[in-house]
């Protein structure tokens, strides 16, 4: 059978074209880009039987990231496995964020300067990553309250050779960590925290709920009990980061805004749509000479 035979077959039961390009490349061991310009290809038996798997499990739902094993974000590729969370294409606004901050604070005022960055729910690495990889005099911290998470997150930094640059703690957000930064705060601390609440778990889509670790997802009944809970382990710290960049859900944004002022005060506050026009990030600076204007 060749290529064209294979992916009119696997139209069967899997509706997403793309995806089963994905799945036949990684079953040839071949890049998507060669089945589409050589639809003739011939494709060897035990190849066509790890398809026709891997095309079963995608209809039953398993994520595609977990069949293969990897899953692109910000143009670099990351191993991926189950139990750990799937990083989504709408937090790479939090690098971008990260970015704009950086280019109007730090790069041209201070050129020698080595940023410390904390990303908080590191999962596998993504961000951490993302950001020692584009940021070279920078330094991240990552932290995961998942041992398999952590394992898998340093493995993506080894391949992705920023290792040195990037420290791993296992802590529920700050716990473990915040006295460890006693003589060298961060000054940008990023997360994309779980953020769905329990009692709206009609929102998450069966395949997500299925295969996707809960502890990634849910944050708890109402999804702003970890985000209460950073704010509260940010003011008990002794020196604070300069800025907090977070991730959250479309409709979270009025309820944040209270929790804000709650713990910060009138400290400023930029919010973020995604490209659908959704509320999904904030900034907070908590350094009053430090530039917050929107990209």
């Amino acid at each position: 059978m060749n290529v064209s035979c294979a992916l009119s077959d696997a139209r069967a039961i899997l509706s997403d074209q793309t995806e089963a390009e994905i799945l036949l490349s990684f079953a040839m061991r071949r890049k998507r880009e060669f089945l589409i310009s050589h639809p003739e290809a011939k494709i060897l038996p035990t190849a066509l039987r790890r398809f026709r798997m891997l095309s079963a499990k995608r209809s039953s739902g398993v994520p595609i990231a977990y069949l293969t094993g990897h899953k692109e974000f910000y143009g670099l590729d990351f191993c991926m496995e189950p139990g750990v969370f799937i990083p989504r294409p709408e937090t790479e606004i939090l690098v971008e964020e990260v970015f704009n901050v950086y280019r109007k604070n730090y790069e041209l005022r201070m050129t020698n300067y080595k940023l410390r960055i904390c990303d908080i729910g590191t999962g596998s690495g993504c961000l951490a990553i993302t950001l020692a990889k584009h940021l070279s005099k920078a330094h991240v911290t990552a932290v995961d309250i998942s041992p398999k998470a952590l394992k898998l997150a340093k493995k993506n930094a080894q391949i992705h050779s920023v290792a040195d640059r990037i420290t791993f703690f296992k802590s529920d957000l700050l716990d473990v960590i915040a006295s460890k930064v006693k003589q060298s705060p961060f000054d940008i601390i990023i997360t994309n925290l779980p953020y769905i609440g329990l009692n709206e778990d009609n929102f998450v889509s069966k395949e997500v709920l299925d295969y996707e670790p809960a502890q990634a997802l849910f944050g708890g009944e109402t999804g702003l009990e970890l985000f209460e809970k950073l704010f509260q382990q940010i003011i008990a710290m002794r020196f604070k980061p300069q800025w907090l960049i977070a991730e959250i859900g479309f409709s979270q944004q009025q309820a944040l805004a209270k929790l804000i002022k709650k713990y910060f005060g009138n400290t400023a506050v930029l919010w973020k749509n995604d490209l659908a026009g959704l509320p999904r990030m904030f900034t907070i600076f908590f350094n009053k000479s430090a530039s917050l204007r929107s990209a």
